[in-house]
């Protein structure tokens, strides 16, 4: 599979986990070989994860 048609683009090795991860959605990897850690990360869809924040209270009388 060619780079640009990777679900992660980018992968690092996290040296403290001993695992791959992906550097946008934070998916990991525990294969020690950068190639077995991105057939297994290309399983799955690679998307920013986001939790909804609450919204601020406002104090001002409407």
């Amino acid at each position: 599979m060619l780079q640009n048609q990777w679900k992660h683009e980018l992968i690092s090795w996290n040296p403290a986990t001993q695992e791959w991860f992906c550097t946008k959605c934070g998916r990991t990897s525990d294969h020690t070989h950068e190639k077995d850690a991105r057939v297994e990360l290309e399983q799955h869809e690679c998307y920013m994860p986001w939790a909804e924040m609450p919204k601020a209270v406002s104090n001002t009388p409407e």
